[in-house]
């Protein structure tokens, strides 16, 4: 950010060319954290989502090549060596 003479630490809200109304202002912060809210929300959902899809990808590649060891066994040792 470049200085622009003002000595005020106070933060600027880009009110988008609408009135610096104070009722204005109130309604488009409230907006604004709304957005911010719904944003982090879908990200959390997001979040969630990559879990769970992680974890059922997991146990379906474990389930997979469990099948897979299992089939060979029986091909090589047949299925009357199942209980050893």
């Amino acid at each position: 950010m470049f200085f622009t003479g003002d000595p005020s630490t106070r933060k600027r809200v880009d009110l988008g060319g609408r009135s610096s109304k104070e009722r204005d202002r109130q309604k488009l912060l409230e907006q604004t954290r709304l957005e911010r809210n719904r944003r982090l929300w879908l990200r959390q959902q997001n979040a969630a989502a990559v879990k769970i899809q992680k974890c059922f990808r997991g146990w379906k590649v474990a389930d997979a090549e469990r099948s897979t060891m299992r089939e060979r066994f029986y091909g090589t040792y047949g299925q009357c060596c199942e209980n050893v």
